[in-house]
């Protein structure tokens, strides 16, 4: 009986061993265009996305969507972000050969690491999972989120 015991606190020790503990994030890319005028922002946290579209006309910035995560969104997302290795991660991607008009900033905390993340036609394997990710859980129906504002 006490082999019993025993080796069923053996397998809940070990079983607790290999939880995953809990990932702690705050994700924010901003979209900009033209250097510095600043039109998206997408933000993850505490299991929400928050969508805001920004005025170059000096408007007031307005919610597109909010919505909390569902279970298999933060499943997703914690697979995804687990990935991630931000100290090793450049704080830049650019393509030198692209001539364009927009660029990403992505301010990325995930439990005590930061690094904010300038993108410019670059690419980074992770972030472009984040942002398959972020589009994923956005509704199909995105009428005028493009409109001048």
């Amino acid at each position: 009986m006490k082999k019993y015991i025993l080796l069923i606190l053996i397998c809940c020790f070990v079983q607790l061993s290999f939880a995953q503990k809990p990932i702690e994030y705050n994700i924010k890319r901003t979209t900009y265009i033209k250097g510095t005028y600043k039109t998206f922002s997408y933000e993850l946290k505490k299991d929400s996305i928050v969508i805001i579209r920004y005025s170059t006309n000096n408007r007031d910035p307005k919610t597109l969507y909010s919505n909390v995560l569902n279970v298999d969104q933060k499943s997703k997302l914690t697979k995804i972000l687990s990935g991630f290795d931000l100290p090793t991660m450049k704080s830049q991607y650019v393509d030198q050969n692209v001539d364009g008009q927009g660029h990403f900033v992505y301010d990325i905390k995930i439990n005590n690491d930061f690094k904010s993340i300038y993108v410019y036609f670059g690419d980074q394997p992770n972030l472009k999972k984040l942002d398959v990710f972020f589009h994923e859980v956005l509704p199909v129906n995105q009428d005028g989120w493009h409109d001048v504002y």
